[in-house]
C-alpha cells in the first residue's frame, strides 16, 4: 500500500481498481472529511486542542448536556434546561426550547445534529425525544440589568437563562408624527419622521401661538436631552380653517333661471 498526498479531488470515490495504482484526484474511502466544490480536501470540522489539555475538566464533558462544538472562543454545549457550569469555565451553556413546549409537554433534547456560527451566531439543528427535528439560531444577547434603558429592537436574556431572548418593543401608542406648523402644547408627545427609537415630550412653550417650526429639527439620541425649534413664537400660525364657498353670483339683471330683465326694465320669459 502507498501513501499518496491528496491534491484534489475531482473524481470523488472511485471503488474500481486501476492499473499503475490510484490517481492523486480520486478516493477510495474517506474519513473523518469532505471535499470541497472547488474539489480541495478540508477535515471534518472538530475542536482544537486547549492549552491546558492537562486538566481533566477539558474533556469532561458537563453532565446533563448534549453535543459541542466552539464559538468565540468558547466551548459551547446544549441542553434543555439551566445547569450550573461555574466548574467549567472554559464551557458555554446554550439553552434549546421544543416550539410547543408546555407544562404538559415536556420534550427532551437527545442529540445534536449540526452547530457551527452562521452570521455571527450558532445554527443549531437539535433532535427531540419525540422524533421532532427544528433548526435554531443561538442569537447571543446580553444579560437583563436593572434601571437600564433598552431601545427598542435590543435583545436580552433573564438572569437566570431558560431558552428564550427577550427583544424590546414598544408599549404604548405612538406619539404624533412630527409636521411642520402644528401647533403644540405642554405635554404633547411627537416622534420624528424618520423612527429613531425615541419620543420626545413638549416640556415649554414660548408666545402666543406656539408651534413647529418650518423645518424638522435635529433629534437627539441621549436620554434627557433636549431640542428646540426654529421657529418665531410671536408670529400667528398659518390660517388653516376652511373658508365657506361663496357659491356663484348671480347678475343683478337676471331674476331667475327662466327669466331676466332688459337694462330698460321690460321684462322676459323662457322660450
Amino acid at each position: 500500500m502507498r501513501t499518496q498526498a491528496l491534491t484534489t479531488g475531482r473524481a470523488g470515490i472511485n471503488l474500481m481498481r486501476t492499473k499503475g495504482g490510484p490517481r492523486p484526484d480520486t478516493l477510495r474511502d474517506l474519513l473523518n472529511a469532505y471535499i470541497t466544490v472547488s474539489g480541495a480536501a478540508r477535515p471534518r470540522p472538530g475542536t482544537m486542542l486547549h492549552s491546558r489539555a492537562t486538566e481533566s475538566n477539558v474533556f469532561s464533558l458537563p453532565a446533563g448536556t448534549i453535543g459541542l462544538t466552539t464559538h468565540k472562543d468558547r466551548l459551547v454545549v446544549f441542553s434543555d434546561h439551566q445547569i450550573d457550569l461555574e466548574a467549567y469555565p472554559e464551557y458555554r451553556l446554550e439553552i434549546l426550547t421544543h416550539p410547543d413546549m408546555s407544562p404538559d409537554f415536556q420534550p427532551l433534547l437527545t442529540r445534536i445534529h449540526f452547530a457551527e456560527p452562521f452570521l455571527g451566531y450558532l445554527y443549531v439543528v437539535a433532535e427531540w425525544n419525540t422524533g421532532d427535528i427544528f433548526h435554531y439560531w443561538a442569537v447571543t444577547a446580553s444579560t437583563w440589568q436593572p434601571n437600564t434603558v433598552y431601545q427598542v429592537g435590543q435583545v436580552v436574556i433573564p438572569t437566570v437563562p431558560n431558552g428564550f431572548t427577550y427583544r424590546a418593543n414598544r408599549i404604548g401608542q405612538p406619539g404624533a408624527t412630527w409636521a411642520p406648523n402644528i401647533a403644540r402644547a405642554i405635554g404633547d408627545v411627537v416622534e420624528p419622521t424618520t423612527y429613531n427609537g425615541f419620543e420626545y415630550l413638549c416640556i415649554e412653550t414660548y408666545g402666543a401661538s406656539p408651534r413647529s417650526g418650518a423645518t424638522e429639527p435635529r433629534w437627539p439620541t441621549a436620554e434627557g436631552e433636549t431640542v428646540a425649534e426654529d421657529t418665531d413664537g410671536a408670529a400667528p400660525p398659518p390660517n388653516t380653517t376652511p373658508q365657506p364657498n361663496p357659491g356663484t353670483t348671480v347678475p343683478p339683471e337676471i331674476e331667475d333661471r327662466y327669466s331676466w330683465k332688459y337694462p330698460n326694465g321690460v321684462s322676459g320669459g323662457a322660450l
